[in-house]
């Protein structure tokens, strides 16, 4: 990172005394700001990824309920046609016996 110098304006690195460009001597305070919006803009962008990793697990956990839903919905269709299917063959055979039952009462 970079301060000003207040002498020229020049852009110089923040852990130098003096301007490389014109020689005045640097504040300690500019320094200090510097190294405050540094920590100020690597606290907002934790603040930041924190955010999105938070939306991410959010997500990731909205997709596995509706994947599991799927799959509970699947199965409820499966056993639903497997008692239709039982439910077809039980009248069959009911309706075989009392078929048989007419053709012997003649």
């Amino acid at each position: 990172m970079s301060v000003k110098c207040a002498e020229c304006g020049a852009s110089v690195q923040d852990d130098s005394k003096f301007c490389r460009y014109c020689g005045a001597k640097l504040p300690e305070e500019a320094k200090m700001d510097t190294k405050n919006r540094n920590f100020r803009f690597e606290t907002i962008n934790h603040a930041k990824i924190r955010r999105e990793e938070l939306k991410a697990e959010k997500a990731e956990a909205i997709e596995k309920a509706r994947i599991e839903r799927l799959e509970k919905e699947k199965e409820l269709e499966i056993e639903r046609r497997k008692s239709a299917r039982n439910s077809f063959i039980i009248l069959g055979v009911v309706f075989f016996i009392l078929l048989i039952m007419l053709m012997l009462n003649r």
